[in-house]
């Protein structure tokens, strides 16, 4: 959704990051959430204020990725007491 993408980048590590695009280097990303995956869910732990300046798009693509990785815990959790 505009300009943020919720994505998997490195071992079992989600992440938020929004695009910008460069005339001269092309397009550019950072990050400016992580997920976590805690005991009981995953929490989010945003980088300075970005998370906030990204505005909507940024509240809307991380919410939805909670729910997300919340069902993915779960479902794991789940399994393993099955």
């Amino acid at each position: 959704m505009g300009n943020v993408e919720f994505r998997y980048y490195d071992s079992g590590r989600y992440e938020l990051v929004e695009w910008f695009a460069d005339e001269s280097s092309g397009p550019y990303c950072y990050s400016i959430a992580f997920f976590i995956k805690g005991g009981e869910d995953y929490y989010m732990k945003t980088v300075g204020s970005r998370f906030f300046d990204a505005g909507d798009d940024a509240f809307f693509v991380g919410r939805h990725a909670m729910f997300f990785l919340n069902a993915m815990f779960e479902r794991a959790e789940n399994e393993r007491k099955a």
